[in-house]
């Protein structure tokens, strides 16, 4: 899957499969991630 957190997209490997996960993959990518992800969609949307 592919995801665009805050401008820029990344592959998520199959293992990451909540949005924690990603959310620790977009810290590791050293991206801030702000605010509550599940209320704040427009921060992580999943792209084709």
């Amino acid at each position: 899957m592919f995801y665009n957190v805050q401008s820029g997209i990344y592959m998520v490997p199959d293992e990451f499969e909540s949005f924690n996960d990603i959310l620790g993959l977009a810290r590791y990518k050293g991206i801030e991630v702000i605010g509550n992800i599940y209320q704040n969609s427009d921060l992580l949307e999943e792209t084709q």
